[in-house]
């Protein structure tokens, strides 16, 4: 204490950044589940002082390189100087102390990190965990990359964010572990007294952070490619005071942060030849599980397959907490969930466990695990298949119809009057988005239980020309024509297709070839022109089983529109203008901003975030059962699909970019509820979401020591966003409705807002 009197009194600012060091990290370390308050950490905010301390005083760094804070800083100066370098460092392989007085040696033997006192005569991170310090790492270079970001005041997010005390939102996945702790006490008490497992609680100072320790070890080791950060919580009820108490069982809560191999088929361990000892250990964790492999490059490696390649995207997303549940039955005979055990793992794990394995897996007392991740998981999947069939209908075998369709109709080219210049996706199940995987019609019609297949929308866009009329009507027949020309080809070149020539306006099956709705014939021939009620195709595709229904997009339409609009306002026809107006930017809707928004979505889900597309599902789910899905009734689809993208592209409440799809839907439901959609621009910036992988940014920047971002909107485009968004306010038009909007669409006219009374009931 005396120490760090004589370091406030050098440094005037240091009690006030002492001070926000210690708020930092009770937002970051007090941690619960519901309504049960878990185990104190460890670390304490003393600690983090003296570590500020250490950075403020011209000191020996006992060998390690570290910033150092000037005593002149202000205490936010010091505050992120604090935290970038607990961001950077790594306790658990580089001692500090202060001055060099201290036997480092006799400190090194001890487990765990060290940070010796002034005296040289006390660690203050003693008893502090391995994963505690990982998290406070985490924790530390999210806090690090936020303040240095410039695209808004972060202030709640690093003081006054309460998401990162709750474990349920805090982590990629969560599982409930209900272990006895007798298996691990029998020696305590037992006549044959085992000395290293004695020893092992003596160290600990309770035989719950005992067995803690030994989970978290265990987890970390075996998992250290797939994660980069398993928590092992204990509950707060923690005392044992007599040998009846000592029996009982235990709760401990188990959370995960997935790395960006999470989704890996196959775990490579060392090479026998090469790491003998490595490959003995391999083998002891993962027992049968680790075969003899060949690869590639012609090295012969130890690994676990936990897939084929053609496995869904659903239970990739379980191969962490499947590999989890493995270890724990394993080495701590765990019953877990079927969801999570599969009877081939469940065989598997109970073949030659090692003789330091704890508890009887056929005993009635063995541990439970239970994974809240994986159950809400289930809600997204397609329920009325058979096994046979899942691997059927998939996102991936709906997106390679499509194109193979597309190269069908561009070889058509030669009998078409324009070349086709491409085909643009436009439904939510080619991008990843859709409540369910598209299903073949063969398969619906088979099972009997669809009445509907909804078709996906695509549009045909043909090379320019100068030869489309400045009519409205005509306009619209020439399109029909070229898509009954489509038709009779696709027809000619693929005679097993079924394809209809059809309109909205008329319905399903029109046979008349004028696909023309009647009431676009009045006012000037446009100003009733709905373009879901224009023509189009729909293709029965063969080899797929799905059912494609392609419009025309015609460039010179929507320059059409706009240029009538203009002449009835000139006109002073206000009626005409207005319908005119609406009807143009129903086509820009349908055509180029539902186009781009294809794009950016699927982007998001194929390339950057693959867990996006479930926590998407998810949400849309969560939505239609409250009967709020849909442009008619509540959120459109683009709406939900940008809520959840805003969690993937720019993390909110402090917390990473989600790694799982339980994860991402949490954190959306939290972004409706705690959201200030009447004072708070809320943005999605899609050019951020390949830099919105905090491991890959914090690696950066942990080596260059520059703790910033580059990708995303720039400052000033930021600013013209935040411009738009005030004026919309002073215009009255928020009034508290769901608003999001993008670089793109500064003013949220694409999809327009959700209203106030809906957004309140959302957020209830």
């Amino acid at each position: 204490m005396k120490y760090l009197f004589e370091t406030n009194e050098q440094c005037a600012e240091f009690g006030r950044a002492a001070a926000l060091l210690r708020v930092w990290l009770g937002q970051r370390m007090v941690q619960h589940i519901g309504n049960q308050q878990l185990m104190a950490p460890r670390i304490s905010g003393f600690a983090l002082t003296m570590v500020l301390a250490w950075l403020v005083r011209s000191v020996n760094s006992g060998g390690v390189t570290g910033a150092r804070l000037s005593s002149s800083m202000d205490a936010h100066q010091l505050f992120k100087g604090a935290i970038e370098f607990l961001a950077a460092h790594d306790f658990n392989h580089g001692a500090l102390q202060f001055g060099t007085d201290a036997d480092m040696a006799a400190f090194g033997s001890q487990p765990g990190a060290v940070l010796v006192d002034p005296s040289a005569s006390v660690n203050v991170l003693a008893g502090v965990q391995t994963w505690e310090l990982d998290a406070l790492r985490l924790h530390a270079q999210q806090t690090a990359l936020d303040l240095n970001h410039h695209s808004a005041n972060h202030f709640s997010r690093v003081f006054l964010s309460a998401a990162l005390t709750d474990v349920t939102a805090k982590y990629d996945h969560v599982f409930r572990l209900d272990i006895d702790l007798a298996p691990f006490l029998a020696a305590r008490f037992g006549s044959d007294m085992n000395v290293t497992v004695r020893a092992a609680e003596l160290e600990h100072g309770h035989p719950v952070v005992a067995v803690q320790h030994r989970i978290a070890q265990l987890l970390s080791t075996a998992l250290a490619r797939q994660t980069r950060l398993v928590a092992v919580h204990a509950g707060a009820d923690a005392s044992f005071d007599d040998r009846i108490k000592a029996t009982r069982r235990h709760v401990f809560v188990v959370g995960v942060v997935t790395s960006a191999d999470a989704q890996r088929l196959v775990d490579l361990g060392p090479s026998p030849d090469a790491q003998p000892q490595d490959a003995a250990q391999f083998r002891t964790l993962w027992g049968d599980r680790a075969e003899l492999r060949r690869f590639r490059d012609g090295s012969i490696r130890l690994a676990t397959v936990w897939g084929a390649n053609a496995m869904p995207l659903e239970q990739r997303a379980q191969i962490v907490p499947r590999m989890l549940a493995f270890l724990l039955r394993r080495h701590f005979g765990v019953r877990a969930q079927p969801e999570l055990l599969h009877a081939d793992d469940l065989s598997t794990a109970d073949s030659a466990r090692p003789s330091e394995a704890l508890g009887d897996v056929t005993a009635e007392s063995a541990g439970r695990l239970f994974s809240l991740s994986t159950r809400i998981v289930e809600f997204a999947s397609t329920r009325d298949l058979s096994e046979s069939d899942v691997d059927r209908v998939t996102f991936e075998a709906a997106i390679a119809g499509f194109d193979q369709l597309q190269r069908e109709v561009k070889a058509l080219e030669e009998k078409l009057p324009l070349r086709v210049l491409a085909l643009h996706a436009v439904a939510p199940g080619l991008r990843y988005a859709s409540l369910a995987p598209p299903k073949p019609l063969a398969l619906a019609q088979g099972r009997g239980d669809d009445a509907y297949v909804e078709p996906l929308h695509v549009l045909v866009e043909f090379t320019t020309s100068n030869k489309w009329p400045d009519d409205i009507a005509a306009l619209h027949k020439v399109k029909s024509a070229f898509l009954l020309r489509l038709a009779e080809c696709y027809a000619a070149a693929h005679p097993s297709t079924h394809v209809d020539v059809s309109s909205r306006f008329f319905g399903y099956g029109a046979q008349d070839g004028l696909l023309t709705g009647a009431s676009s014939m009045q006012l000037a021939g446009a100003d009733d022109f709905d373009y879901e009620r224009d023509s189009f195709v729909d293709i029965r595709h063969v080899s797929s089983g799905l059912t494609f229904r392609l419009s025309v997009l015609c460039e010179p339409e929507g320059a059409l529109l706009a240029h009538k609009a203009q002449e009835m306002v000139r006109a002073g026809l206000s009626a005409q203008a207005d319908a005119l107006q609406c009807a143009h930017r129903r086509w820009m809707r349908t055509t180029q901003w539902r186009a781009m928004h294809h794009r950016q979505i699927l982007d998001l889900c194929q390339r950057h975030h693959p867990a996006a597309s479930l926590a998407i599902r998810l949400l849309k789910r969560w939505l239609s059962r409250h009967m709020l899905l849909g442009q008619a009734v509540g959120v459109p689809d683009e709406t939900a699909e940008l809520l959840a993208a805003r969690v993937f592209t720019d993390p909110w409440n402090g917390l990473a970019v989600p790694g799982s799809a339980y994860a991402g839907f949490v954190r959306c439901l939290q972004l409706l509820a705690e959201w200030r959609w009447a004072e708070d621009m809320c943005v999605v910036d899609f050019a951020a979401a390949g830099s919105a992988d905090n491991e890959d940014s914090a690696r950066v920047a942990s080596a260059r020591r520059v703790w910033t971002t580059t990708d995303g909107l720039s400052a000033d485009a930021y600013a013209t966003l935040q411009t738009a968004f005030d004026a919309a306010i002073q215009r009255k038009d928020v009034r508290g409705a769901l608003r999001i909007v993008t670089a793109e669409d500064p003013n949220a006219e694409w999809w327009g807002t959700v209203s106030p009374v809906l957004t309140r009931r959302l957020q209830s």
